[in-house]
C-alpha cells in the first residue's frame, strides 16, 4: 500500500483518489524584502529552489520550469523538508504543500494554490491485496484521516479580517 502523489498507469493496482494537496509559491520575509519584485511581476529577477532530477516526475517540481522557465536557480534539493529549510533561510522561494506552511511565520504565500498547483492524493494498492480485510480495513483509515484533513491538505480555511 502506498499514497502517491502521481496515479500510477501501470501494474496489477488498485488505485483510489483520497484527497487532494495544495501546493503555492512562498519565500521568506527577508529574501521578498532583499528581492522586491516588479508589481505586475511577482517572479520577476527572483530566484527558485527546485527539485534534483530524480523528482522530474513529480507535479511540484515540474511547476517552476513550466510556469517560471527563466528563473535562476538558486539551489536543487532531493527532500521536502531541505526545500522548506532553503525557503525559511532565504535562498529563494519554493513551491511548497500549504499545510507545511501553516505554522511558519517567516514564510509568505508569493503565489495560492490556484495560480500553482493543487495534486491529487492516491491510495495505491496491489490489486491481489485490494480485497483482504486487513488491507481495506487499513486503506479506510487511511481514507477516513485524510478526508479529516481535507481542510489543512487543501488550504480552505475560512476567511480571517
Amino acid at each position: 500500500m502506498a499514497l502517491r502523489l502521481v496515479r500510477p498507469e501501470a501494474g496489477n493496482l488498485t488505485v483510489r483518489r483520497v484527497g487532494a494537496m495544495a501546493h503555492a509559491l512562498y519565500g521568506s520575509a527577508d529574501y521578498l524584502k532583499r528581492h522586491p519584485a516588479p508589481a505586475n511581476d511577482p517572479l520577476g529577477g527572483r530566484a527558485v529552489i527546485v527539485w534534483d532530477e530524480a523528482y522530474a516526475n513529480l507535479p511540484a517540481a515540474r511547476w517552476p520550469a513550466k510556469a517560471w522557465p527563466s528563473a535562476p536557480v538558486a539551489l536543487t534539493v532531493s527532500s521536502l523538508s531541505t526545500h522548506l529549510a532553503a525557503a525559511r533561510a532565504g535562498l529563494g522561494l519554493a513551491v511548497l504543500p500549504c499545510f507545511l506552511t501553516s505554522d511558519e511565520p517567516t514564510l509568505i504565500e508569493v503565489l495560492p494554490p490556484s495560480r500553482v498547483l493543487v495534486e491529487d492524493l492516491w491510495l495505491v494498492t496491489h490489486a491481489n491485496l485490494a480485497h483482504s480485510a486487513r488491507v481495506r480495513t487499513v486503506s479506510d483509515f487511511v481514507a477516513r484521516t485524510i478526508a479529516s484533513a481535507a481542510s489543512a491538505l487543501e488550504n480552505r480555511y475560512p476567511a480571517t479580517d
